[in-house]
């Protein structure tokens, strides 16, 4: 239940992708924004979680690809879009090969293209119109080279368009509006040379037209766009001051070096952004205002960013693609939340995604195929961040709220906060994560109790805010704080654990202190049975402590000779001295063994496991929650099955959770709530394992729910959720349900 120390931090598979901002055509930098055609951005290897290089919006697919060069696709697959050698679609980001020189994506109508760093490119997806450029005409799932020395490249609904190095421009694929640009109506299966030109700068490849400018800034286009069909670049009127360009399906969109916006072609769905759904056959200006960042014209709806960082949609938005909070048209530019924090956005046919600041992913609109990257849900009419929130490193849960660090070691918190324990500086409950209010980012551990929170800092000092009536917050006093308080002024402190209403704690000297409610000895002082204590008071005089772990009213900690002891109450054998003695208010030995390795304890029950990898459970067993195929309480250390390979334990209220070898999850106990996450609510005396993924880095097990965190950083949780503890914004859950920090 309570996460204390280092055996638990992971330092998580490297997902990340910045936003350099690529839609359907590719997009760009200061002078090349999401709109314009990909030029490559060099990858980083040392970059931290979290951090998305490009995102492209196809048809009904999305790629991206991380800081460290990985690709990842997800969404429709029927054709191969994704790349992932199937047909299959994903509901989330799912790697593309084990390539890391991925530098540049464009996601077409059901094909993508992408750059590698060595200037090769590649196609995959559906091909019957040529699209691909490998003249086979045959669909491809999984990159096909197309040739070597091309600078940029951008995947339209059934065309693609591409630079070369040499700046000369080519297209290959539909050809029957022209959209190649060749003076042809014929497709081509491979890459042919438009014009004789070698001053392209950046294109835009859309459903049946091209953009493209030049170094000049001048800007062209061809192919189809309203009634206007040009089959060779024609000059868009006499301007020489654009700056990108983007094509949706059937409208295009573009910026001037005075940043002014600009629209024109098909407006059934408003997607020109003029305030009424009027086509127009030349560029008419959006609004009138000169503070427009990027623009990205999606299939029938059209996204841009300012340069305060606020984003803006408009135009078709049945499946809340415009990200407003409805499903309703948009023929004018609408504000899309409140944050002022959008680096790009890439609109897709009837989705669109964009990247924050602090570098996570944030997709709206249709999810019919996983397009939006979030699992297991419909379509969402505003921003929600997707799978790839991959940042968790640490996480607690309590009775009824779960605090998690992140790995910029910043802290989140959601659930219950009627005593302030989500550390806000208020009272108010929250249902999804929190940063806590000093929104400082040098947390390095959380331990939850019954009401209150603790959390230790880089520095070594300890805070703790939240419920005080007897002192668990060991800052002198019995006073609420709904903000981290620090307990004293050490900044030696190693391992903790908050317990139901104390706390203990380990100094980096090897001594054990204990402070907060003392009715049945928890605090293991040997003092006076119900004096509680509002500072911390040393265990004893021994410097041999390994670590300890709080229960709600008893702990147990290892010594350094590998030897287990427990105190406090003992009713039910928790324990396991051999007895049930009401309390012992001084550590007693448990059995003679000195190969203890890890000890959790929790409400009526304690869990250990020892050097040989195999579990012991004993306490309160009215619900299985000791694991051992039966109902019935055990005064002394009873193993959970025959198995030993065992490597984490977490001993929540009534059930518990552990890891086995290979990753694999298993839970047992009380599941009157779906606490232990096997899709039912029956009770399990026995460890059962929750699905079949073989990806998990720790768990733990709260009141009458668990959260799991799994080797790529993601956080999940499931159970009771009737105080928001789950942090996911909904009802309880019977099974794993994803945590993303918004």
């Amino acid at each position: 239940m309570r996460i204390t120390n280092s055996i638990w931090r992971f330092t998580g598979l490297v997902i990340l992708i910045c936003g350099c901002g690529t839609g359907t055509g590719g997009k760009g930098e200061n002078d090349r924004i999401p709109g314009e055609e990909l030029v490559p951005a060099q990858a980083s290897s040392s970059a931290s979680i979290g951090d998305w290089n490009q995102i492209s919006s196809g048809g009904r697919h999305t790629c991206a690809i991380a800081n460290d060069g990985a690709l990842f696709c997800w969404g429709k697959n029927f054709n191969g879009q994704l790349g992932d050698s199937s047909t299959v679609d994903q509901a989330g980001p799912v790697q593309i090969g084990a390539a890391q020189n991925w530098a540049a994506i464009s996601a077409g109508g059901d094909h993508t293209c992408a750059k590698k760093n060595d200037a090769t490119l590649w196609c995959w997806g559906k091909n019957d119109r040529g699209q691909l450029g490998d003249g086979s005409g045959q669909d491809q799932v999984s990159p096909t080279l197309i040739g070597t020395a091309w600078a940029s490249v951008s995947a339209g609904l059934n065309h693609t368009c591409a630079k070369k190095t040499d700046g000369t421009l080519w297209c290959w694929g539909d050809n029957s509006s022209n959209q190649l640009g060749d003076g042809t109506y014929q497709d081509r299966y491979s890459p042919v040379p438009i014009t004789n030109a070698t001053d392209w700068k950046f294109l835009s490849a859309g459903g049946y037209h091209t953009c493209a400018r030049k170094k000049d800034k001048t800007l062209w286009c061809w192919g189809t766009v309203n009634t206007v069909s040009k089959s060779k670049p024609a000059k868009v009127n006499k301007a020489t001051n654009w700056v990108s360009v983007s094509s949706g399906w059937k409208h295009i969109c573009a910026k001037k070096t005075d940043k002014t916006l600009w629209c024109w072609g098909d407006n059934d769905y408003g997607q020109l952004g003029l305030g009424n759904n009027i086509d127009m056959n030349s560029p008419k200006q959006v609004g009138r205002s000169k503070d427009w960042a990027s623009v990205d014209a999606g299939g029938y709806h059209t996204c841009a960013k300012k340069t305060n960082g606020s984003l803006f949609c408009w135009g078709r938005n049945q499946y809340g693609q415009a990200g407003v909070g409805d499903t309703g048209l948009r023929y004018a530019p609408a504000r899309v939340g409140i944050y002022n924090t959008w680096v790009s956005v890439s609109a897709g046919e009837y989705h669109t995604c964009a990247k924050m600041t602090d570098g996570s992913l944030w997709c709206f609109g249709n999810n019919g195929s996983g397009q939006i990257g979030i699992r297991a849900v419909a379509n969402k009419n505003s921003p929600s961040p997707i799978d790839s929130d991959t940042a968790w490193s640490n996480l607690s849960t309590g009775d009824d709220h779960t605090c998690a660090t992140k790995n910029d070691s910043s802290l989140f918190c959601w659930g219950n906060n009627n005593s302030g324990q989500l550390g806000l500086g208020n009272n108010l409950n929250k249902n999804l994560p929190t940063q806590e209010g000093t929104t400082a980012e040098d947390w390095s551990s959380v331990s939850l109790g019954g009401y209150y929170s603790c959390a230790k800092k880089n520095t070594g000092t300890l805070w703790c805010w939240g419920n005080n009536l007897y002192g668990q917050l060991g800052i002198g006093s019995n006073l609420f704080k709904n903000s981290p308080y620090p307990v004293g002024s050490d900044n030696n402190w190693d391992s903790f654990t908050a317990g139901g209403y104390h706390t203990c704690a380990r100094k980096t000297a090897g001594t054990l202190w204990c402070w907060g409610r003392n009715q049945y000895g928890q605090l293991g002082d040997g003092a006076t049975v119900a004096v509680n204590k509002n500072s911390p008071v040393q265990v004893g005089a021994l410097n041999t402590w390994a670590g300890v772990d709080a229960g709600t009213y008893h702990n147990c900690s290892r010594k350094t000779d590998g030897t287990l002891w427990c105190w406090g109450y003992n009713e039910n054998g928790q324990l396991g001295d051999g007895t049930t003695a009401d309390f012992k208010n001084t550590p007693v030995q448990v059995g003679a063994l000195n190969t203890w390795v890890l000890v959790n304890a929790n409400g009526g029950h304690t869990c250990a496991r020892q050097a040989d990898g195999t579990l012991w459970c004993w306490g309160y067993n009215e619900y299985g929650q000791l694991g051992d195929g039966t109902s019935v309480d055990k005064n002394t250390p009873t193993q959970v099955g025959l198995d030993a390979d065992w490597q984490a334990v977490s001993a929540g209220i009534y059930h518990t959770c552990g890891l086995k070898a290979g990753n694999k999850l298993f839970c047992w106990g009380q599941n009157s709530f779906g606490q232990l996450g096997d899709g039912a609510d029956i009770d399990q005396p026995a460890p059962v394992q929750i699905g079949s993924d073989t990806n998990w880095a720790m768990v733990s097990a709260g009141s009458n729910y668990t959260c799991a965190r799994k080797t790529t950083g993601a956080l999940f949780c499931w159970g009771n959720n009737d105080q928001g503890q789950l942090g996911d914004g909904t009802a309880w859950k019977e099974t794993p349900q994803l945590v993303n920090k918004p």
